[in-house]
């Protein structure tokens, strides 16, 4: 439990960087002569959390398949773009009658989450990476003790 506590948080950071930089491009392309409310900081916040609290449709008490683990993470994306597109039409991130605005927006959300998921796989594989190590040294030392 806390080993997901941990990664929640961790992912929480990864998000929000995420989102604020698809949060700078967004208005940088449709509210460049419009003043931001520091609202929209608690607004990032608080989809930030929801996103990463949804990392739990990847608990599992035994290691998925990958064929599991394919369909978790389309689950996990449709659910992460509802949250957004959700939270952004309720914020007034995005007019709901703008079709480029919608598009736009769906798109950072996929750039977004392709970036948190680059971030956590290689953040991820280098964990695996070091207790592969420490394996093998345990090992290594293993054999020669024997």
């Amino acid at each position: 439990m806390r080993e997901e506590i941990r990664r929640i948080m961790n992912q929480f950071f990864i998000i929000t960087t995420g989102t604020v930089g698809g949060a700078t491009l967004f208005t940088a392309f449709f509210y460049t002569e419009k003043d931001i409310s520091p609202s929209i900081l608690w607004q990032i916040l608080v989809l930030s959390f929801l996103t990463a609290c949804m990392n739990i449709i990847f608990h599992s008490a035994k290691e998925l398949t990958k064929k599991q683990m394919i369909f978790r993470q389309g689950v996990h994306f449709i659910v992460i773009f509802i949250i957004l597109m959700v939270g952004g039409l309720s914020f007034e991130w995005v007019e709901g009658k703008d079709i480029k605005q919608i598009i736009t927006f769906s798109l950072i959300i996929v750039a977004v989450y392709v970036f948190v998921c680059t971030i956590v796989y290689l953040n991820d594989r280098k964990t695996t990476d070091r207790l592969n190590e420490k394996l093998k040294v345990y090992r290594d030392k293993k054999q020669q003790e024997e």
